[in-house]
């Protein structure tokens, strides 16, 4: 059986006789460490204790098992989304709202023109877009999300960009999850004293709803990102063009 500790022993004696014991111990190291030996338990005092039974020397230690940090994202599909010839920016959630009020399960009352009238990237008539729809596997944060947007290059485009997706893209949004569509913290209004993001949630087939989510908070496996990018220099030419 292992005996009891010095530091246990309640003898300041022996306590004392252990430290004068670990220093001439210690003034004995230059003799016997490595560089390496060095920066590693300087590195590590945590695991001194062990190296007492186990020993110093750095073949003594347990080859460390990489971490695999799991993945955040992982792009799901794209599409082509082209914009309404008729379409017109001035008004357009307000108009979704007449037209569609019906048809969706739910449409955020805050989701107006007033509060999403300067997204960062103003949808025009006839535009065509790429939509790369990225989902969220664990937990991030908006900064993440943010960066997923710069390393495609795509566009910021707010509640308009919610909206053209569940008009005219709703059967390619994945169901169970919220499809959001962000746009810059300053450009998001304050909706129950957080900044919203617009997302579109597809319930199953034909159920949808336009809602908000918070830039505040963390998003997690029940969230995709919409992005929308550029369409690739050839995209639509004519073969041969």
């Amino acid at each position: 059986m292992k005996s009891t500790p010095l530091i246990n022993m309640n003898d300041s004696r022996l306590v004392a006789r252990g430290y004068d014991l670990g220093l001439k111990i210690a003034a004995n190291t230059v003799n016997v460490f490595t560089v390496d030996d060095l920066e590693y338990w300087e590195a590590n005092l945590g695991k001194i204790k062990e190296a007492l039974a186990r020993g110093f020397a750095l073949e003594n230690i347990p080859a460390l098992v990489p971490v695999v940090a799991t993945p955040a994202f992982s792009q799901l599909n794209e599409f082509e989304l082209v914009v309404p010839a008729d379409y017109q920016h001035d008004g357009y959630l307000g108009r979704l709202r007449k037209d569609h009020d019906r048809d969706l399960t739910y449409f955020h009352s805050a989701m107006t023109d007033k509060n999403y009238s300067r997204p960062t990237r103003i949808i025009k008539p006839g535009e065509r877009f790429l939509i790369k729809l990225v989902a969220v596997l664990r937990q991030v944060s908006s900064e993440e999300c943010q960066r997923v947007y710069r390393e495609h290059v795509a566009y910021y485009t707010g509640a308009q960009g919610a909206g053209l997706l569940y008009q005219h893209k709703r059967g390619e949004l994945p169901v169970g999850k919220f499809t959001l569509s962000f746009d810059e913290e300053e450009r998001l209004p304050v909706v129950v004293g957080y900044h919203s993001v617009p997302d579109v949630y597809r319930h199953s087939a034909e159920h949808f709803e336009l809602g908000l989510g918070s830039i505040e908070k963390p998003w997690h496996d029940d969230f995709v990102l919409a992005l929308f990018c550029d369409l690739p220099p050839t995209a639509g030419k004519p073969l041969g063009a």
